[in-house]
């Protein structure tokens, strides 16, 4: 059902998330769909805390560990993984068009953060500052948010591989930027 909602938005836009259109392109009853979920919007959740899982499962290989860590942008720019991107892409669309998804993608990224801190203070050491570490978390998820208003601003939401490919280098840039300080 999940990924039948995930489905949905993606091939339809977020307007079409309906728990009829969902029931349906998961073959299912609405009453099925709704012995699963409490709203339609909540059955996006699930692709939302597997997207996230599968990012932070990434983190050692997008980082570079020394006197600071600096986020590189060569493993978000090198992502031939466009299921992934393109999933970045809907959800960051969901959370931005919708408050009530905004809401939902807050609470899962909440807890994401504090993993993604976990995995920062894990590869740096125990002596790492902890203000230090949440903030480069913090940091990570805004450049994230940053690519995706400016992928917005570009494309008006429209996903197409182009628009796909051009959200994985905006991301990219971002998290280059961030590793940069911002120097221009």
């Amino acid at each position: 059902l999940a990924t039948a909602a995930y489905e949905v938005i993606r091939d339809h836009g977020l307007d079409a998330l309906t728990a009829d259109a969902v029931a349906q392109r998961a073959g299912v009853s609405r009453r099925t769909f709704f012995n699963y979920f409490p709203t339609v919007e909540a059955s996006v959740q699930p692709v939302v805390e597997e997207f996230l899982d599968d990012m932070l499962s990434r983190v050692p290989h997008a980082v570079r560990v020394g006197r600071r860590l600096a986020p590189r942008a060569e493993p978000a720019r090198a992502v031939d993984d466009e299921d992934l991107i393109e999933r970045f892409t809907v959800i960051g669309l969901m959370s931005h068009r919708s408050m009530s998804h905004k809401a939902l993608f807050y609470a899962s990224v909440q807890g994401w953060q504090e993993r993604l801190a976990g995995q920062i203070s894990a590869i740096t050491g125990a002596e790492t500052d902890d203000l230090w570490v949440q903030g480069v978390s913090g940091a990570l998820h805004g450049a994230a948010e940053a690519a995706l208003a400016v992928w917005i601003r570009r494309t008006d939401g429209e996903i197409t591989p182009e628009t796909i490919r051009l959200s994985r280098d905006l991301l990219a840039d971002a998290i280059d930027q961030l590793g940069r300080g911002f120097d221009r």
